[in-house]
């Protein structure tokens, strides 16, 4: 076990990806279009910054609310993320007819295991926090007090 002698410490590995995981619990998204940036106003450019819309999701899945990062696919529209409470959620974006995104569809959140198979339901054991995809692999780093 890492044990930092000052403040939080990030650990990082290097993990498979979730497909091999275990059985992903599907989870329902609700998704509700965001256009404007300002309530009320039909302003989209900030400066260099172009809002070009949002949205505004829930779930009936406690754990949905904990996303700590997401990284896209190479097509654009599957992702990957790590939520704060070691899991993986996968899914993909929907658009609607003018290309602007409008939901979430065929979302589930996984367990990470570690080399034993093994879950970890202890949050200060498994605070993932950070992701990066390269070669069919996942980098996954961890906070630890």
């Amino acid at each position: 076990m890492i044990k930092p002698l000052l403040g939080p410490l990030l650990a990082a590995f290097l993990i498979g990806l979730p497909a091999a995981a275990g059985v992903p619990d599907q989870v329902p998204v609700i998704s509700r279009q965001i256009g404007a940036f300002k309530f009320g106003s039909g302003q989209t450019v900030f400066g260099k910054t172009e809002f070009l819309g949002g949205i505004d999701m829930s779930s009936s899945n406690a754990l949905f609310g904990a996303f700590s990062s997401v990284r896209f696919r190479p097509d654009g529209t599957h992702f990957l993320g790590v939520l704060d409470t070691g899991h993986w959620m996968e899914g993909r974006i929907t658009r609607d007819a003018d290309g602007r995104l409008s939901g979430l569809a065929d979302v589930a959140i996984t367990s990470m295991r570690d080399s034993r198979n093994r879950t970890e339901d202890a949050k200060d054991r498994m605070d993932s926090e950070g992701l990066a995809l390269r070669n069919g692999q996942a980098l996954v780093s961890f906070e630890r007090f």
